[in-house]
Parts: C-alpha cells; sequence; structure tokens
C-alpha cells in the first residue's frame, strides 16, 4: 500500500512539473510535455483510487521516457534546448525515474508474496510523510524554476544599471569670513 501510494504521488508530481513546463516551449516540445504530463496526473489519480496498481508496465515506461527528453531536445537543436528550464525538466525527470523505481518494487514485492501484508498503521503514516516531503522538495522548486512559478529564461545584469546622476557645481569657497555681527570685537 505505501508503495502504491507513493508511486501514484510521485506520478502526480512528476505529471504537474512536466504541465508547467509546457508555456513558453515551442510546439514540438509542447505537445510531448503535454501528453507526458496528462498521462502521469491521471495514473497517479488512478492509482491512489484503486487498490491495485494500474497497468504495471505501462507505468514503467511512462516513467522511464520522461529521461529520454534531455537527449530529444538535444538532437533538436539550440532552439528547443533553450527551450527547456533545465532545472524544472531535471526535477520531473527525478521524479519520473522514482516513480518507475516504486513500480518495479511493487512488481517484486507482488511476485513474492502469494497474500499482501496487512498494513500497519504505526509504520505506514511516517513513511508516507517522509515520502510526500521528499516528493514536494523536488516538484516545488522545480514548478518555482519553470515559466509558471516566475522564471524567467532571459540573462538578468547582476548589478542594475544606474540612472546618470547630475552634475552639481560645487559650491564656492568663501573668501573671507563672514561678519555676523558687525562693529562687535572679539574678548
Amino acid at each position: 500500500m505505501v508503495i502504491r501510494t507513493l508511486a501514484g504521488i510521485t506520478a502526480i508530481g512528476a505529471g504537474v512539473v512536466h504541465l508547467a513546463l509546457v508555456p513558453g516551449t515551442v510546439l514540438p516540445l509542447l505537445l510531448v510535455l503535454a501528453v507526458i504530463g496528462a498521462a502521469q496526473v491521471a495514473w497517479g489519480v488512478i492509482a491512489l483510487v484503486r487498490r491495485s496498481m494500474p497497468v504495471p508496465s505501462l507505468a514503467l515506461l511512462g516513467g522511464i521516457a520522461p529521461a529520454f527528453l534531455f537527449p530529444l531536445a538535444a538532437v533538436g537543436g539550440d532552439a528547443l534546448l533553450s527551450a527547456l528550464p533545465t532545472a524544472a525538466l531535471l526535477g520531473a525527470t527525478v521524479l519520473s525515474l522514482g516513480g518507475a523505481f516504486l513500480v518495479a518494487l511493487h512488481q517484486r514485492a507482488e511476485r513474492r508474496q502469494a497474500e499482501p501484508r496487512r498494513a500497519r498503521p504505526a509504520l505506514v503514516l511516517p513513511a508516507l510523510a517522509l515520502g510526500v516531503a521528499v516528493i514536494a522538495g523536488i516538484a516545488t522548486p522545480a514548478i518555482a524554476a519553470s515559466k509558471i512559478g516566475g522564471a524567467t529564461t532571459e540573462v538578468v545584469d547582476e548589478q542594475p544599471e544606474q540612472a546618470p546622476q547630475p552634475e552639481l557645481d560645487a559650491p564656492e569657497e568663501p573668501t573671507e569670513a563672514p561678519d555676523f555681527f558687525p562693529g562687535h570685537t572679539d574678548h
């Protein structure tokens, strides 16, 4: 149960990050990212709702496929590479591969066990809390690095340009001390 739930949450996190990459990207990547993101979110929701993992072999393929977006973009040239925020795509890829790993663990555990074990809440809740914290710790900065998160692809100077200061005339030096009290002499 824990592995299936974490796999579902991981898939939703990866899908949301892939969908966050859609705005501001070029058309070929837009379609690929939208399909991958929507499929991951849908699979994650189904995995959370059902008692068994939906289509695990397809989930493995879907978790590994996003890792090929970097090479696909590199083959497409600089225009495709510059359209992808690297940090966001890296976060989505890590989540996708993590989800595929969890699906593989679930399949292995199913093959080894004849009957499922009963979940113990004392172990399930901390495992889920830790897993969700890790997933959020990866997904949040990845979404922040996307255009939706406010990241721009423009290179910004580290030092802002300063407006030219008007040149002020230097005050003239007085030639003699002013006489504030005429007719009064120092004692």
